[in-house]
């Protein structure tokens, strides 16, 4: 869940380093920040200084969190937490105590921050150190040059919902966000990208090759038997032709507004039919025999490759 924190005031009650924590998540949002506390690190002082912050200088000022919306409370003292916490939801507030889920309403998750991508990690208050390696890991991956790709995608929505037809709209995105205008981006030839996706988006579509990948999965034993790349074909097709006894676990596994077609044999029988789903985009066929057509991009996956 994400919270609307624009105008609101996020009360930091206390004044050592895990309010430090929070209050460096808290400094990138939208919030009315106020930290409640007679004594302050240097680093909370200098938020304050900075004017990224407004200093209450009492450990327990009533009037103060009673205007609060979100209170996040690490004062070193259980019996004056707790007080603060039941003023606060007294007051309708959402209280956050530090290193307490089981007193929580909310929980802060690890966060990977791509503006205007955001991922948040959390286990529910369990292992906050298994989030902060998985969020290691995604910091990795994600690179540091997808923020300014989606905004540069989000300015081109509207000229491509004018030029390209609806039924080919979804495969143009994953071209774009998956071939290589993405791959210009990284590159860094940021003009490029961005001259290539108006430059497809005018002629109706992406460059030759663009529209109509087609995969063959064998028929997998168990959902969780798939490999890492049939997942991924799964939730990038448009459309998947699958065997009418596939377990249901596997259609799981695709995107929700994906096309089914379930069949009891290859679907190239119908040609016609089977070029319409490629003008569709990409083209999923699970545990079918094989099948072939002229022009597109095959592959082939394993369900229980070695």
């Amino acid at each position: 869940m994400f919270l609307d924190m624009q105008g609101r005031i996020a009360l930091l009650a206390g004044g050592d380093e895990q309010i430090v924590q929070k209050s460096r998540l808290l400094k990138r949002t939208d919030a009315d920040l106020v930290i409640m506390s007679e004594m302050l690190v240097p680093e909370l002082q200098r938020l304050v200084d900075q004017g990224h912050a407004r200093h209450v200088a009492k450990d327990f000022d009533p009037a103060t969190v009673a205007t609060a919306r979100y209170v996040f409370i690490a004062t070193e003292d259980d019996e004056l937490d707790l007080q603060i916490a039941d003023h606060a939801r007294a007051f309708g507030a959402v209280v956050n105590m530090v290193d307490k889920p089981e007193q929580c309403d909310m929980i802060t998750p690890a966060i990977v921050d791509r503006d205007p991508v955001v991922v948040a990690i959390g286990t529910e208050g369990a292992a906050p150190v298994l989030a902060k390696a998985i969020k290691t890991s995604l910091e990795q991956s994600l690179s540091p040059r997808l923020g300014g790709f989606i905004e540069m995608i989000r300015l081109q929505r509207g000229p491509v919902a004018d030029q390209v037809d609806g039924r080919r709209r979804l495969s143009f995105w994953n071209w774009a966000v998956k071939g290589a205008p993405w791959r210009k981006w990284l590159a860094g030839d940021e003009a490029g990208a961005e001259t290539m996706v108006r430059n497809a988006a005018r002629e109706g579509g992406p460059p030759e090759g663009g529209f109509g990948s087609l995969t063959f999965i064998e028929t997998p034993e168990a959902p969780d038997l798939l490999p890492l790349r049939a997942i991924q074909r799964l939730q990038d097709a448009a459309v998947i032709f699958h065997d009418e006894t596939l377990d249901e676990g596997v259609l799981e596994l695709a995107r929700r507004d994906a096309e089914r077609v379930a069949v009891t044999r290859c679907p190239r029988g119908d040609l016609v039919e089977f070029e319409k789903a490629l003008s569709k985009g990409s083209v999923v066929v699970i545990g079918i025999a094989k099948c072939s057509l002229p022009g597109s991009d095959c592959e082939t996956i394993l369900a229980t490759p070695d």
